[in-house]
């Protein structure tokens, strides 16, 4: 009897560890799979990154995850600051991404600092000297992603093209979609549909822990009751979605479908239901969506409009600064464009400052191919609404490439010939008798001044044919 045990052990975590993702790699003491990245992100964008990689940012409830999770630290030499899925809900109440509670900690000494923005937690290894840290979530870390494999008594992982159960009775549960319980992708042409339904008097509450489709073409979407019909529609995601993102219906049934098109997969979801009381309305409206962060950087990430995937607030006045790597260019991809036309607008602009040329101002209605690239390292948006009406807003993309080529501006005089008063960098015309230099970088109108005035010129003043 016990070799018989010893087996099954054995048997189950062989097969634990054939379900980490690609490129992940199994822990067993803490039953779990990892995954090292040495690519530097804000807290925003590693969760955004962990999930397209079948993950989530580390979730450490116990010594174990945490002794992992410090033994992948120290492999990479000279880091010594990686994020975990940790951050400050308020004052000193700190929640995981998965939102569990906090039952374990391992906190430096002075931690957690209480200093204005410091929200998001890293774990410091270096030199012997291990814990975790609260920092500003704009920072620019690494991050360690990790897979928590799922170990059944079934004889192969879960089909990524098999529909999991469609009903769900309990008062709590999770919900999946196909092959996300084996590290796979989901499968193509899907039409899944999950029934949950609790007890009478009770809402359900669904809150993501992790979500990636296809934003274009594979949905989950949300309906009041055990029927699908439109006019019972309360929620549909799509894209990568954060932790922590929950949806709400207003019975204590509901019917979710997953459909996917015939071309591209990712990690999928998996999504934790939750019966809720029903709450009356009361005449106290809920808070209006606020702005989110203003600064991005890394080489790819997402923004999307304030309360997205919900509606937007009316007046509001957000920015959005995306910055990339010097002699680099943002290209910014919409998924989704829902405004009110004519009166709520987002504007893109090339580059940060005051001068910075538009690129386009968006409003109404765009298809999700739509798509638009700075010439430099910097994009600036800027989304407004008006005092009425509001839509579901924006999602978009962006992702760093080499900036578009441009010629020079022609000129019916080439200059030939280097001017010998201004230096190698001027060059003589002889019809207008004045020397030039010529830059064909694309500046703002305060860039190219300061640029003339430092070599002793300044921009040209045209008051005949001949200049």
């Amino acid at each position: 009897m016990l070799v018989g045990l010893l087996l099954l052990a054995l048997c189950a975590l062989s097969h634990a560890q054939t379900q980490c993702p690609e490129g992940y790699t199994y822990d067993a003491p803490s039953q779990a799979c990892y995954l090292l990245s040495n690519s530097h992100s804000t807290y925003e964008n590693a969760v955004l990154d962990c999930q397209l990689l079948g993950g989530t940012l580390p979730i450490i409830h116990n010594a174990q995850v945490q002794a992992a999770v410090v033994h992948l630290s120290y492999q990479s030499d000279p880091e010594y600051l990686w994020y975990i899925g940790l951050r400050r809900v308020s004052g000193s109440v700190f929640i995981w991404n998965d939102q569990s509670s906090v039952d374990y900690t391992s906190w430096q000494p002075n931690q957690p600092a209480n200093g204005l923005g410091q929200n998001c937690v890293s774990n410091f290894a270096q030199s012997g000297q291990t814990g975790w840290r609260v920092g500003p979530c704009t920072d620019t870390l690494p991050y360690i992603c990790m897979h928590i494999p799922s170990v059944t008594t079934t004889t192969s992982p879960a089909d990524p093209n098999t529909c999991p159960s469609s009903n769900y009775t309990t008062t709590t549960g999770v919900l999946l979609s196909p092959g996300f319980s084996s590290g796979q992708n989901y499968g193509n042409n899907l039409n899944c549909q999950y029934l949950i339904t609790v007890q009478s008097s009770y809402f359900i509450r669904f809150t993501v822990t992790a979500f990636a489709t296809e934003s274009c073409c594979d949905k989950l979407t949300f309906y009041n009751g055990p029927t699908v019909t439109t006019a019972q529609q309360f929620a549909a995601w799509s894209g990568v979605i954060s932790p922590g993102i929950q949806a709400e219906s207003s019975t204590n049934v509901a019917t979710l479908t997953f459909i996917t098109d015939s071309s591209v997969n990712y990690a999928g979801f998996s999504i934790q239901y939750t019966q809720t009381l029903a709450i009356l309305p009361t005449t106290t409206a809920p808070p209006p969506p606020t702005c989110p962060q203003m600064n991005y950087t890394g080489a790819t990430g997402a923004i999307a409009s304030p309360g997205y995937p919900g509606l937007y607030g009316n007046e509001m006045s957000c920015t959005y600064i995306i910055s990339v790597v010097s002699n680099m260019a943002v290209r910014l991809s919409f998924d989704m464009f829902n405004t009110e036309g004519g009166y709520d607008f987002l504007t893109l602009y090339d580059g940060v400052g005051p001068l910075a040329p538009q690129i386009i101002q968006l409003s109404g209605v765009e298809p999700n191919t739509t798509a638009f690239t700075s010439t430099q390292n910097v994009m600036r948006a800027v989304f407004t609404s008006d005092s009425t009406n509001v839509c579901p807003g924006f999602h978009a993309t962006w992702t760093t490439v080499v900036p578009p080529t441009t010629p020079p501006p022609p000129t019916k005089y080439p200059p030939t010939s280097p001017s010998p008063q201004c230096g190698a960098d001027f060059f003589f015309d002889p019809i207008s008798t004045k020397s030039y230099h010529y830059d064909y970088n694309l500046l703002t109108f305060a860039q190219a001044r300061n640029s003339c005035l430092a070599r002793g010129a300044d921009l040209v003043s045209i008051h005949n044919e001949q200049v």
